[in-house]
């Protein structure tokens, strides 16, 4: 059974309908849920209270993102450097297993792949 949706392009787009009853079970991933300690993490919210329009036709809205910093902005602005989640799987990119911090972040752990792929990326953060 599907149901019309207007994709961000305006384009009709045809989706799959699916059962809500497997909500109850999530998040199966171990993510940061509200409520959870924090350790480290910051929090902004993501486009201004207007929703996320993405591809397929879907609409996230309150989108919340989590991040992590450390050290100081240069005052040229030129010394920031983003992590994406698809790098680390979760906003803890760097440091100790910890009070809101499960694991430890890919940044410190020698054996992860993306961090021998990347030999630089713990001095980025020392």
């Amino acid at each position: 059974m599907t149901h019309e949706r207007v994709s961000g392009d305006g384009t009709s787009v045809d989706q799959p309908r699916h059962p809500r009853a497997y909500t109850s079970d999530l998040p199966v991933t171990g993510a940061w849920l509200p409520g959870d300690p924090v350790g480290n993490r910051q929090f902004t919210p993501v486009g201004s209270g207007r929703p996320f329009v993405l591809e397929g036709g879907g609409v996230l809205s309150d989108v919340t993102m989590a991040f992590e910093t450390w050290g100081e902005l240069s005052p040229a602005v030129d010394n920031a450097i983003l992590v994406c989640h698809a790098l680390t799987g979760d906003s803890h990119a760097y440091g100790e297993v910890g009070d809101g911090h499960a694991t430890e972040a890919g940044g410190t752990a020698s054996s992860d792949p993306v961090v021998e792929s990347i030999p630089t990326v713990t001095s980025w953060f020392a």
